[in-house]
């Protein structure tokens, strides 16, 4: 088993797109070797890389703590659909709350709490 953390760290989108497709292309019924990966880039999800359940995304509950949830577990996602539209629309979760509670300086006039979603 490989374990990357943050995959596409100083490395373009193609590279590790190419790098990824290298990995399943050598992979076959006889290879029990797996790969387990995190990554912040979108455009690493794709269905023509990636099977529905091959892919998860983080989502952090109110408490504090995180969950993984499976894109198989979203039924109206199918297999011939871009879901990194619906993942960047909120609608398959993982989507960060930033939360801005103070001023960035005292001669700044922003509300002192703004909230992006």
């Amino acid at each position: 088993m490989f374990v990357i953390d943050e995959v596409d760290r100083s490395l373009h989108t193609l590279l590790t797109r190419r790098l990824l497709e290298a990995y399943l292309a050598s992979c076959s019924a006889d290879t029990r070797s797996q790969l387990l990966l995190t990554t912040h880039d979108v455009l690493l999800m794709d269905q023509q890389l990636l099977r529905r359940d091959e892919m998860w995304v983080a989502e952090r509950k109110p408490s504090g703590a995180s969950t993984l949830v499976s894109f198989a577990e979203f039924k109206d996602v199918r297999y011939d659909k871009d879901i990194r539209k619906s993942y960047l629309q909120g609608r398959l979760g993982g989507i960060p709350r930033i939360l801005l509670n103070s001023h960035f300086s005292e001669s700044d006039e922003t509300p002192a709490a703004m909230e992006l979603q």
